[in-house]
């Protein structure tokens, strides 16, 4: 079982390249990343700044939705009162 299992991974890993088109580029790490992109991105870091607010705003608003959609099954559907399902529904409309 032991053998079976080691030859399935092993043939999961791909196999060297002999002849490769292109050599191997050297790591960087973040700080040299951001020394050399940084006077690029300089100009646009507003709008950077803009674009990582709303990447962390889409899973809140995620979280918003499916709040929503407790309310209402809890306060909608369970008790068939249909009133704050205009409420519910424009909520939701905005965040869409």
């Amino acid at each position: 079982m032991r053998r079976w299992w080691h030859r399935a991974i092993a043939s999961l890993r791909p196999e060297a390249d002999l002849a490769p088109l292109v050599d191997h580029a050297p790591g960087m790490t973040l700080a040299e990343v951001l020394r050399r992109f940084w006077p690029r991105l300089r100009p646009l870091r507003w709008w950077l700044a803009l674009a990582m607010l709303l990447l962390a705003a889409a899973p809140a608003i995620e979280v918003v939705e499916i709040l929503l959609f407790q309310r209402l099954v809890d306060d909608v559907l369970v008790p068939a009162e249909w009133q704050p399902l205009v409420v519910l529904a424009l909520l939701y409309i905005y965040l869409a």
